[in-house]
């Protein structure tokens, strides 16, 4: 794949969102090294992992654009709050991610899944993927052992604690920056530190 043409495509069809094309130059290795797997495997799956508000969901987004792939986030298997217990990451439905989205990749069958609202704390719309080659797995937990699954390319995004308050402020409010600052932060370390996730990636990146 000609990455240099792929970016051009991408900066005339998303002009406004500077995030998005400033993220392009500073990802360049990141795609760089999926060019070369891809161009040798027929199924690739990536799991971007780390800090909440660190550029995942973005360079998720970025790798989609360049490489037609489907992504999955996390957040979408978030379990109901009766039945999360005080386990690592137990509020991550990870026998539902496993049955509705990587089996069904991994034998080359169609992926159908529901995504789960946080607010009324139940499934809700469906959603199909297109078959492709490439999945993308994104979110804090996207490491975790019991997604039970040989990635082909894990990366693992880094934020100063500053910026990621400002981050997390800017998209979510006062009153949510304190809840990531209450519960989901200090959560996130406790799985990083627990499973050693920043160690089991193939990249870390500091954004």
């Amino acid at each position: 794949m000609n990455l240099e043409k792929k970016y051009d495509e991408i900066k005339k069809k998303h002009t406004h969102d500077l995030m998005l094309i400033k993220s392009l130059d500073q990802y360049h290795f990141i795609f760089e090294k999926l060019n070369m797997l891809d161009k040798s495997a027929t199924q690739l799956c990536i799991a971007i992992d780390g800090y909440s508000s660190s550029g995942k969901t973005t360079l998720a987004k970025l790798i989609a654009l360049i490489f037609d792939a489907n992504v999955i986030h996390i957040d979408d298997f978030f379990m109901p709050k009766e039945k999360v217990t005080s386990g690592i990451a137990s509020h991550i439905d990870f026998e539902r991610l496993k049955k509705e989205v990587i089996e069904p990749f991994q034998s080359k069958n169609k992926v159908v899944y529901q995504s789960f609202d946080c607010k009324s704390q139940s499934l809700s719309k469906t959603i199909t993927l297109d078959d492709k080659h490439m999945i993308i797995i994104e979110g804090a937990y996207s490491i975790h052992p019991k997604i039970d699954i040989n990635y082909d390319f894990k990366i693992f995004l880094k934020v100063n604690r500053l910026k990621q308050l400002i981050r997390i402020y800017r998209r979510n409010g006062y009153r949510e920056l304190f809840n990531f600052i209450k519960k989901w932060i200090p959560k996130e370390h406790v799985y990083f530190n627990h499973y050693s996730i920043e160690e089991k990636a193939d990249y870390m990146i500091r954004t």
